[in-house]
């Protein structure tokens, strides 16, 4: 049982820094803090030779006492009239027997040790217990803090008591946990009927083959009742063999309520499917908020862009003439994110968080990661309309829309040079041949139309390079709302990550925590 106390501790330990990172709710952690490991061994100063721990609990009035007596044949527990009002537990155990330090946790102030000499009893304890159903509540928990240390329990009840709530709710918590007798005591006043109940009751409560004893202890007892069997059973459960497969018993009951608290803390850290889920619920949320922005962000994207473009634009016509528009530079502290974008993004992160509780992940760390302040999304969405606006002032357009536009301004230059080329060529054809044929010398109209040409070659791809010119106006605002999708994704990936994180820290206390299971294989 030593390694199931090493577990026990390992798993405290365990539960402390997990419940301190929020993984782990106060109810698990309570349960395992409460958990009281089921090793009586720990009672006696050598575990190896340690007798059968045999305790008898019931309410008040039932004759544990007497009972008590009456198996050890001499007065070892209070009786009678005091016994309601006393408070302590009696240890009867044969003086040879060498008991450990207690454990902290037992109620060692309220206990009473009496020792006996008679070789029969040598290979048990005895406990004699506090009323369970006693208006003084001290006296359940001391019932409860011996509870862990027991072997057999018989559980004392008489015919008009047998249905006591107080002990069944004690014996519905640990029936797994221990080996059970059942004692019918003053069966004197009792009837076949209550036997055949009380078994239909045990047998409805979990327990298939329940010893039930009927005995009468008063004063002589008498020779038609159990008694002998209860003797004859307490006996053979005191044998060597008996009590290690008691021990075994209890040994394979603790391990199960071990790996229970284990699984228990395992579910608390979520499966890995639900976290796949809820990886994909981020993107799908920080996806909708993006489409919210975009109508959002509308003025503050229009008011960075107005201070870029105080003035109008200049019509075209000027602008084919060679006039040019020179936006300001552009702000240092850009300010495109909005209040209305932040109860947006807090909108979407308790939709996860929902969604995480729905999944049965552990909110608390979720919320500690997925906030405002770890996912600065002012910064991150500033910063990105920042970096975009920049570069749509640098290099406005496409690359596709840049190429075409220096296409055009180059035919812009080479076209006019071409009409200058032909009509060059044509004046000297006829000066040459005006020399001989003075009809051949070019007129006037010829001049006229070759100015025309030489208009029209220049003004037309002028214009048409300035309607494929990409506009800094146009490149600005879509910067903008390219900083803002840009920033989304950037949001999006943080907290992804964050969440990569956070699954990396609970993976770390998942192995702890198999780790810590393997000490029970």
């Amino acid at each position: 049982m030593s390694n199931h106390l090493d577990t026990l501790d390992a798993l405290n330990a365990w539960a402390t820094g997990a419940q301190q990172a929020g993984w782990l709710d106060n109810q698990r952690r309570e349960a395992i803090a409460a958990h009281r490991p089921h090793d009586p061994t720990q009672l006696f100063a050598s575990g190896e030779t340690a007798p059968l721990v045999l305790a008898f609990f019931g309410g008040t009035g039932v004759g544990k006492s007497s009972l008590l007596n009456r198996l050890a044949g001499s007065d070892v527990a209070k009786s009678g009239v005091v016994r309601p009002t006393s408070r302590e537990v009696t240890l009867y155990l044969h003086e040879d027997v060498e008991l450990a330090s207690l454990p902290a946790e037992l109620p060692v102030e309220h206990t009473r040790i009496q020792r006996h000499a008679v070789d029969a009893h040598r290979d048990a304890l005895w406990i004699d217990t506090p009323d369970i159903d006693s208006v003084v509540t001290t006296h359940r928990d001391q019932v409860m803090a011996w509870m862990p240390y027991i072997d057999l329990l018989v559980y004392v009840v008489s015919p008009e008591r047998y249905r006591d709530d107080a002990g069944w709710d004690l014996l519905q918590q640990h029936r797994k946990r221990h080996d059970w007798a059942f004692v019918i005591n003053h069966w004197d006043r009792g009837d076949p009927a209550q036997r055949e109940d009380f078994i239909a009751l045990l047998r409805a409560g979990g327990i298939d083959d329940p010893a039930v004893f009927c005995t009468d202890c008063r004063d002589g007892g008498s020779p038609t009742d159990d008694f002998e069997r209860l003797q004859a059973h307490v006996a053979a459960s005191s044998e060597a063999l008996a009590i290690a497969e008691a021990r075994q018993r209890g040994a394979a009951t603790e391990r199960a309520a071990l790996t229970a608290l284990i699984e228990s803390a395992t579910d608390a850290l979520g499966h890995d499917t639900a976290w796949s889920e809820i990886d994909a619920t981020i993107e799908s949320q920080l996806t909708g908020l993006a489409q919210h922005l975009e109508s959002d962000t509308h003025s503050s994207r229009a008011a960075v862009h107005s201070r870029l473009f105080p003035a109008p634009e200049p019509p075209f016509w000027r602008r084919v003439l060679g006039a040019r528009e020179h936006p300001k530079a552009p702000p240092v502290d850009i300010e495109v994110w909005t209040a209305r974008g932040d109860d947006r993004l807090i909108g979407a992160l308790d939709n996860l968080l929902i969604a995480a509780d729905d999944a049965a992940l552990p909110t608390t760390p979720l919320r500690q990661v997925l906030t405002l302040k770890s996912l600065h999304p002012d910064a991150t969405v500033n910063g990105a309309c920042s970096d975009a606006l920049h570069a749509a002032l640098e290099t406005p357009g496409t690359a596709l829309q840049r190429g075409v536009h220096r296409m055009a301004r180059l035919l812009a230059i080479a076209l006019p040079l071409m009409v200058l080329l032909w009509v060059g060529q044509r004046v000297l054809q006829g000066f040459l041949a005006g020399a001989s044929d003075p009809t051949q010398y070019i007129g006037l109209n010829f001049l006229t139309n070759s100015l025309m040409l030489l208009v029209l070659s220049a003004l037309l791809p002028a214009a048409l390079a300035e309607w494929l010119r990409p506009s800094q106006r146009a490149a600005c605002a879509t910067a903008l709302r390219e900083g803002l999708r840009q920033g989304c994704i950037t949001l999006t990936a943080t907290a992804r990550h964050e969440l990569s994180v956070l699954k990396g820290s609970r993976d770390k206390l998942l192995s702890s925590l198999r780790a810590i299971a393997t000490r029970l294989d």
